[in-house]
């Protein structure tokens, strides 16, 4: 993504016979800014496993600080939601 930061992804789910999702496209920017991240991980944490200090958490994620996790910040450029 540094190379080529223009990006597109999907999210979508339901039950058999009332599918729905949102298809996007547009650039993915990495997320440096230190509060932003500690934020960012405190609320991945809380989200799926309660606590940003959960041992699953830190297994996956790595120490709040850890050079290893990236996270990234996709701006929409353009998309369209569905439903079938």
């Amino acid at each position: 993504m540094k190379k080529r930061p223009l990006v597109g992804w999907v999210i979508d789910g339901g039950k058999k016979g009332k599918y729905k999702g949102l298809s996007m496209h547009g650039r993915a920017e990495e997320v440096r800014d230190r509060k932003l991240r500690a934020r960012l991980y405190a609320a991945f944490g809380r989200k799926y496993f309660g606590s940003a200090d959960h041992r699953r958490h830190k297994e996956i994620w790595g120490e709040v600080d850890d050079p290893e996790t990236v996270f990234v910040h996709l701006k929409v450029a353009d998309g369209f939601w569905w439903e079938y």
